[in-house]
């Protein structure tokens, strides 16, 4: 006994005045004018021969505006937003056109925009952070217009909490040395200069080691993560972090150009180890600039 099967993605489409309607793969029908046209699906069977469906009518309505929601969109590092573009049409009638509809995006290098099946989706850009705006746009109609922000790496204004414990923000946290940007949205700490990072690509503070210690007790103010107890990790952390990671750069896109300071002392002091998050430990002088990681626990 035989059974039905679905042949949408496989048929060929015609017949239609491609004036009015084209329909492409999938059957996705895109009008372009006013009116009303058929179309037939065909395919080949097992010997050979054509099969051909009966005419479907095509009606094609004016569409008459363009509405995206929501109009507002922020996406994070990794992020992106689902839009959803309703057409308005003549008779007063509506539907979804997100994957029918091309983009402009006044920036595509803060977010881009994907067009076609799965359409519609604002995903970060190549540059750290910034703001945009975009319009959707068919038929020669336009739509509202889309503000974006989006935070695309961390040289933008964004720390990493990452937990090597239990994954979830409760167990053992540990951050990244924070970019310009970020440090100075939370209202700054005591830093030597700013270093030009280029993995990722943007600016971030350097520190002695006494400054180091000052954006842990800077974070604890801020109740970072809802923690109060964040402290200089010993060289014994960085280098387990580091093992566990290879590349920090490459697992969560820290910075990593640049030494990181630790709590623990060369010999009998003054001075502090410095621990590459690429490679090895090695000892610094105190008075020196590096990056700084803060460690939490529970």
């Amino acid at each position: 006994m035989g059974g039905a099967t679905d042949l949408t993605d496989v048929v060929d489409w015609s017949g239609q005045d491609t004036a009015i309607a084209a329909v492409g793969s999938g059957g996705l029908v895109i009008g372009s004018s006013l009116g009303s046209t058929t179309t037939q699906a065909s395919t080949t069977n097992s010997i050979g021969g054509t099969i051909t469906s009966e005419p479907s009518t095509i009606d094609v309505k004016t569409l008459v505006s363009i509405t995206v929601s929501p109009s507002d969109v922020s996406i994070g590092i990794g992020e992106s937003q689902q839009l959803t573009v309703t057409g308005y049409f003549s008779y007063s009638t509506e539907g979804d056109i997100s994957e029918v509809v091309t983009w402009n995006v006044t920036d595509p290098n803060i977010a881009v925009i994907s067009e076609g099946a799965g359409g519609s989706l604002v995903s970060g850009g190549t540059a750290a952070y910034g703001a945009t705006t975009a319009v959707a746009m068919s038929q020669g109609i336009t739509s509202n217009t889309v503000n974006i922000s989006a935070i695309n790496t961390l040289a933008g204004p964004a720390i990493d909490v990452l937990d090597v414990t239990n994954g979830d923000g409760t167990g053992k946290l540990y951050v990244n040395s924070p970019s310009v940007a970020y440090l100075d949205s939370i209202g700054g700490s005591d830093s030597s200069g700013v270093f030009a990072e280029t993995t990722p690509v943007g600016d971030f503070y350097v520190y002695t080691w006494e400054q180091a210690n000052t954006l842990c007790d800077t974070y604890n103010a801020q109740r970072l993560a809802g923690r109060t107890n964040w402290r200089l990790p010993e060289a014994s952390e960085l280098q387990e972090l580091q093992g566990t990671y290879s590349n920090l750069f490459n697992a969560r896109g820290w910075p990593v150009n640049l030494l990181y300071w630790s709590n623990s002392l060369v010999g009998s002091g003054p001075n502090h180890y410095l621990v590459s998050l690429l490679l090895e430990l090695t000892s610094g002088n105190n008075f020196d600039a590096y990056y700084t990681s803060c460690t939490s626990e529970p």
